[in-house]
């Protein structure tokens, strides 16, 4: 039952195509479509050849070129896969919640895991292949610890090596598919310290208030390093993190300020940002009807000043937990959930050190496991504490009709939202409809409008993404195309022109320059010529410059010969050719930077 709930509640994505990375990251991946080289996939970037962003997964794509050798270019193959995935982990997480709760709290942890809505975007999107082999081998590397660790407190030293082994090998691979189950290796150590499993001898709690009963207390401390098991989960850690450092080095190459705006954020600020960040994924873990697909500036806000509203909720939602920790604190799936959360958000949590996001709904699939068992511990308590009123089989067949019409929401969101991750189209759509405050998602949207050819929608996104973020310079461009596709050549030049002083470089002057000389701005021309001296022009490029020199030289002439200024009456314009002009016009007296030059395009 809960393998069939974990990879049902996503069947309507199994019809799916590939969106968004799949398309860069499977369809059109070299590496991919051919097994001739798979060895070199241990050796280079996970966005190898296309670029090089500091990422290392290299099992994750030799996944992939395993099913295309098997069904090429199947995409429901590869969603087929992505759900027995699921399905896998969810039985996976009934069986560690089993050790720790009874069969009914653990059959509700692991259930509101697999059908969780939040989890859609990592089953229904193919690069989310990622997050569920990692996670699946991080549960693999955990239960097989847990048994070697049994095996020692029962004397079995052999039989403790070999699964101890299996851990090691177990760990290894699910850091090669992602890196974001870089904690495994200390749940193993807290598991011990909170008498989550079983102990040879009776240790003496480690924190206490009387210190005369507990004067072996390092004991505690030192009880969990003293197993085979724990040190094989460390020196699988050691080995990627030796295999990352050679192959692609410790961190991302590329922090896009739009993406992260915690680039450039204080300390105070990006720890509240970060907590307030954990703070929203708890909440969309427990209530994923309407959350945003995407974070990247300005969706989620780095928060820059203590006493704003969001940075007081942040503290209130933190002495909220303690209070919830502090009443759990004497059921240990509930310390482990905890710890198992916190500890395994702190790496993608913009905390430690920077990510390639803000925030993303997908880092939050492996901390979740913890979320699971802290309410299969909640659920349990629930059910203890109703046993003593007045009408128990009423209260706890009203709680059970709760919990079934909050799983049911989650599976019904889950089929009606699935499809929207059919193809660029749809998921693109969606993205910039559910996160209007996001510059990334308007850009994004309008690349595939117009890609499709819908010029005048993709405009009106690349304007909306401009609005939110006035500075950001491909949209601008983007923005620009679309004014040539619609053969709007006064307002493609202001939207050229911005994008150049942005940050002058040859490719835009390539567009740039023919449209200046066209409209007669030769002194326009020359100054953005004069702005390209540090770089080394192509013939054409010092064409178009000697060209505005030559016609500048001319007109200097015609002034200062006879005397005689011809002048041509100008010819009245009218609709819409009078109001660009205009505009035109009155953008060039403003500066670039100039909130009146954005306000005058639009």
């Amino acid at each position: 039952m809960l393998a069939l709930l974990g990879a049902g509640s996503f069947l309507t994505s199994a019809l799916n195509q590939y969106c968004y990375d799949d398309v860069y990251i499977v369809f059109h991946n070299p590496n991919v479509r051919s097994l001739a080289h798979w060895p070199q996939l241990f050796v280079q970037d996970y966005w190898a050849p296309m670029l090089r962003m500091g990422l290392y997964r290299p099992l994750a794509i030799l996944s992939f070129a395993l099913e295309w050798h098997l069904r090429p270019e199947t995409a429901w193959f590869y969603h087929a896969t992505n759900l027995g995935l699921n399905a896998l982990i969810t039985v996976l997480l009934y069986v560690l919640a089993r050790r720790l709760l009874r069969p009914a709290a653990a059959f509700f942890a692991a259930v509101w895991f697999g059908c969780n809505t939040q989890h859609l975007g990592v089953v229904a999107g193919l690069v989310g292949r990622c997050d569920l082999l990692a996670a699946a081998g991080a549960l693999l590397a955990l239960l097989a610890a847990i048994e070697a660790i049994e095996c020692h407190e029962r004397g079995a030293e052999w039989s403790g090596l070999g699964w101890s082994g299996a851990a090691f090998l177990l760990c290894l691979m699910a850091l090669l598919c992602k890196e974001s189950v870089i904690a495994l290796a200390g749940l193993p150590v807290f598991m011990i310290w909170l008498r989550a499993l079983p102990q040879r001898q009776e240790v003496p709690p480690i924190f206490t208030g009387d210190a005369r009963k507990n004067q072996a207390w390092w004991r505690g401390l030192v009880q969990p390093f003293r197993q085979p098991a724990v040190w094989a989960l460390g020196s699988a850690t050691g080995v990627y993190l030796i295999l990352r450092v050679q192959v692609v080095g410790w961190m991302a190459r590329r922090i896009q300020y739009l993406c992260n705006p915690l680039l450039y954020a204080g300390w105070f600020a990006r720890m509240e940002t970060a907590l307030w960040s954990g703070f929203i994924g708890g909440l969309n873990l427990l209530w994923p009807f309407h959350m945003p697909q995407d974070y990247s500036y300005n969706q989620m806000a780095v928060i820059t000043r203590a006493d704003s509203p969001r940075g007081l909720a942040v503290w209130v939602m933190l002495a909220g937990v303690a209070g919830l920790v502090w009443l759990m604190r004497k059921k240990p799936a509930a310390r482990l959930g905890w710890l198992w959360l916190c500890f395994t958000y702190l790496p993608v949590s913009n905390l430690l050190f920077l990510i390639g996001t803000i925030h993303a709904n997908r880092l939050f699939y492996f901390p979740s496991l913890g979320l699971a068992l802290v309410l299969g511990a909640g659920a349990e308590m629930l059910g203890a504490s109703m046993a003593g009123w007045r009408w128990p089989r009423v209260a706890t067949a009203a709680a059970s009709a709760c919990m079934v019409l909050l799983l049911s929401g989650y599976i019904w969101t889950d089929l009606r939202q699935g499809p929207r991750w059919s193809d660029n189209l749809s998921y693109f759509a969606y993205m910039a409809h559910s996160s209007p405050n996001s510059a990334v998602a308007h850009f994004d949207d309008g690349g595939v409008l117009q890609q499709w050819g819908h010029e005048k929608q993709a405009a009106a996104q690349f304007r909306a993404a401009i609005l939110i973020q006035p500075v950001y310079r491909a949209a601008w461009l983007a923005l620009a195309q679309c004014r040539l596709l619609q053969h709007n050549r006064a307002w493609a030049l202001l939207d050229l022109r911005h994008a150049f002083w942005l940050r002058p470089l040859p490719g835009v002057f390539n567009q740039l320059a023919p449209l200046e000389l066209q409209a007669g701005h030769v002194r326009n021309l020359l100054r953005e010529g004069r702005a390209l001296q540090g770089f080394s022009l192509a013939p054409a490029q010092r064409a178009w410059i000697m060209e505005a020199e030559k016609r500048s030289l001319q007109a200097v002439k015609i002034k200062a010969g006879a005397g005689i200024h011809a002048v041509r009456p100008r010819k009245k314009r009218s609709g819409y050719k009078a109001r660009a002009g205009s505009e035109a016009e009155r953008a060039r007296e403003s500066q670039p930077g100039d909130i009146k030059y954005v306000l005058s395009v639009f």
